[in-house]
């Protein structure tokens, strides 16, 4: 079965829920399975070492206890901050301090093997990465890759020769 061989209309968790949960974590994609979604979208970074993690935003700032690039963090540093820091459900905080941290991706696909997933390249250098995770793991069928950027879609698509479904780009290229 491929990642597109699903019966229209499906829902995409859209970084499993930035109001229900703290955006990117094991946390919120837990829970939007749980509410039935097959499809979860997150969003990709490279730690310091060269992991693949789970977050939106070039810096932590916005989302957590700490502030920088995430580029500057080791994939175990990710982990540690206090991604729920600053979700705050009527200023209650209720996620703070709960050890929810950056998850990386393969902790993520591993933890909903019946998931699927939408994953963005926010960054350059990351085509390589998730195609080495995606031949580890037999990612194939169970990823769309999409990014606003065609170079990086373009190099996705020209290292994975075609084998996993991608979007189109901001110009909507299709053509590697």
């Amino acid at each position: 079965m491929g990642a597109l061989d699903t019966t229209p209309p499906f829902g995409i968790a859209h970084r499993g829920s930035r109001i229900l949960w703290p955006e990117n974590t094991l946390v919120a994609f837990a829970g939007a399975v749980e509410l039935g979604f097959e499809w979860l979208e997150t969003d990709l970074h490279l730690s310091s070492d060269g992991v693949l993690m789970c977050v939106h935003d070039d810096t932590l700032d916005r989302t957590t206890d700490v502030s920088g690039p995430v580029s500057h963090f080791t994939a175990r540093e990710l982990e540690q901050v206090d991604a729920g820091f600053r979700h705050s459900p009527e200023a209650g905080h209720p996620f703070r301090g709960q050890g929810i941290g950056v998850p990386r991706l393969e902790e993520v696909v591993r933890s909903f093997p019946d998931t699927r997933f939408v994953v963005d390249l926010k960054q350059d250098g990351l085509a390589g990465a998730l195609w080495d995770l995606c031949q580890r793991l037999q990612l194939h069928d169970r990823l769309v890759v999409g990014s606003f950027s065609d170079r990086r879609l373009r190099r996705f698509r020209r290292l994975s020769g075609g084998s996993v479904a991608t979007s189109t780009g901001p110009r909507n290229s299709v053509v590697a």
